[in-house]
């Protein structure tokens, strides 16, 4: 019999790992925290997870007993040093919508 919780429907732990579930995050503090949550609920409810985001969020991932991985290349960008992973953003003025 299925157990409800909040908006998704779960069945009992069992012993072994339900299924496997990957969750992918843009390295973005708006991006990657509710994704954080939905993989804790994940977790509780049975699945194994493994996260996928930015190498400046792995830490709060494996804290909380998850595999991660991180992205690559210019996937793998840091909201906090933005100009230099976007230069061209430099020379444009401030409120530009181009």
């Amino acid at each position: 019999m299925p157990i409800k919780s909040g908006r998704l429907d779960y069945f009992p732990r069992a012993s072994a790992v339900m299924t496997q579930i990957i969750i992918a995050s843009t390295p973005a503090y708006g991006h990657f925290s509710p994704m954080r949550s939905i993989a804790a609920h994940a977790v509780h409810s049975g699945y194994g997870v493994t996260f996928l985001t930015g190498e400046q969020f792995r830490p709060a991932v494996d804290k909380q007993g998850r595999a991660s991985f991180s992205l690559t290349g210019k996937a793998n960008w840091d909201a906090n040093r933005s100009q230099e992973f976007f230069p061209e953003r430099r020379d444009l003025p401030a409120g530009s919508r181009d």
